[in-house]
């Protein structure tokens, strides 16, 4: 039987300033037994803010239809969870956007490393891994990849990230992000929250930190240095992420159990080619369409 998931498309016009200084919105969504509540402001006219969109049921390799819309949403009803979860976060275009800072501070590490015409044109970011971003950029200007260099680039982009950070944000959370993680955090059934991420365990916390949230409560990780391939892939980061969470809690999680929460299409296929959910979050530059393909 095909893995489902639950992918949830997001249009970031939707992520308005206006609001509803009272209103909360819960939404339990189930598939599959596996029952997960999400939060976010709503407008007053009821519409949702950062959730302004249809869950979909998806199995592979097209979702199917709607579980419901925004508009069939009681916002009050209730659904008791029943399963053990494990829900990990994208952190770029996720939970915050950085004004592509990390690309600046690459574009400058290879700069004053290698050569100053060094340039981060037609490289891709999105949903890509960091150690893979560097070494693309390394290849694109003509300088050979190796492990150290790749190090380098890594200790110069952490320290620029770091003085940055202490003069000023860095980031920003995208809106409704951190009620959505308290609401995960705070869910009577305890899902483990972790971070699936491109990023750099280092670059990655100070990104979390610039934008309100504590690093800290994100316990079961997946960072983008965790691949043990020579060829590293984000496919390989969910399996890393339920054996972590297998040696923390002393017991197994299946990957149907597990959540990825990401904004591209390679959060998408990374979670459904090992069998885990996702929700899909049209906050970044991957169309509605794209995901939901």
């Amino acid at each position: 039987m095909p893995a489902l998931g639950i992918s949830l498309s997001v249009t970031p016009s939707q992520a308005g300033s206006e609001m509803s200084q009272t209103a909360r919105s819960c939404l339990r969504l189930k598939a599959q037994n596996a029952i997960w509540m999400l939060s976010s402001p709503i407008f007053g006219n009821k519409r949702l803010d950062w959730l302004n969109a249809k869950f979909m049921l998806m199995s592979e390799p097209k979702p199917t239809k709607p579980i419901f819309s925004s508009a069939d949403i009681n916002p009050y009803s209730t659904i008791e969870a029943e399963n053990t979860m494990l829900i990990l976060f994208d952190i770029d275009m996720t939970l915050l956007e950085t004004n592509h800072i990390g690309i600046d501070l690459l574009e400058a590490a290879g700069k004053e490393l290698f050569k100053p015409d060094f340039t981060a044109e037609g490289i891709i970011f999105g949903g890509g891994l960091d150690p893979v971003i560097i070494s693309d950029m390394l290849s694109a200007n003509g300088i050979k990849t190796t492990p150290e260099r790749i190090d380098a680039m890594r200790k110069h982009y952490h320290k620029g990230l770091g003085e940055h950070a202490a003069r000023a944000a860095i980031a920003r959370p995208l809106q409704g992000a951190h009620e959505l993680v308290e609401a995960t955090r705070s869910h009577p059934t305890s899902p483990s929250m972790g971070v699936l991420t491109g990023n750099f365990p280092e670059t990655g916390a100070i990104k979390l930190r610039s934008a309100g949230f504590d690093p800290e409560i994100f316990t079961i990780n997946a960072w983008g240095d965790a691949s043990p391939h020579p060829e590293p892939l984000r496919a390989h980061l969910p399996p890393i992420a339920i054996e972590n969470y297998a040696k923390m809690k002393a017991e197994p999680i299946a990957p149907e159990q597990v959540i990825i929460i990401g904004d591209t299409v390679h959060d998408v296929t990374c979670a459904t080619s090992n069998g885990c959910r996702v929700l899909a979050v049209a906050t970044g530059h991957s169309t509605r369409s794209e995901l939901e393909e």
